[in-house]
């Protein structure tokens, strides 16, 4: 096999699937840099080890999750798919005690508030980052889709303003 042939490979984590591969380089004792592939887990290894690192749950917690919301985002009432985009929503204010070296699995755990669709993950998170109350948004929203005809009749009186 020369030096640019990918390795074959099984994954380090279930030892079954096949491993992901990326190039990345050690440097010698001489201080030369010298490429190789890099052996990794699958891509099923690897986010159940992500879920584990970042939320201090399982592919197996996160099943349940999807069963116990019915594959369904609570947020949107939109189908999510388990393995495609249904995003762990967790509060911040417990996730954060990271920063502070006392984040532990069980802390990370109860961290975990559900799965969401990712537009809603996204909505969600623009109205905690600028302190937006959800129901105050929600009533937004409403008194914006109510003023819709009133502004579309305004618009169909009037000529067209020409700049």
């Amino acid at each position: 096999m020369d030096s640019n042939s990918k390795p074959e490979a099984i994954c380090l984590g279930c030892g079954e699937e096949p491993a992901i591969f990326h190039w990345t380089f050690n440097t010698n004792k001489k201080g030369e840099k010298k490429w190789y592939w890099h052996i990794d887990h699958c891509k099923k290894c690897r986010a159940s080890d992500n879920l584990w690192r970042r939320f201090g749950i399982r592919q197996e917690d996160k099943n349940e999750i999807y069963k116990i919301q019915g594959g369904i985002c609570p947020l949107f009432k939109i189908p999510i798919t388990i393995n495609g985009d249904a995003v762990v929503d967790h509060n911040h204010n417990i996730y954060n005690h990271e920063r502070d070296g006392i984040s532990t699995p069980e802390i990370r755990r109860s961290s975990v508030n559900g799965l969401l669709s990712q537009p809603a993950n996204k909505v969600l998170g623009f109205l905690k980052f600028y302190h937006i109350d959800p129901l105050i948004f929600a009533k937004n929203i409403i008194r914006y889709e109510n003023n819709i005809p009133k502004v579309q009749a305004i618009l169909a009186q009037g000529d067209i303003i020409k700049a």
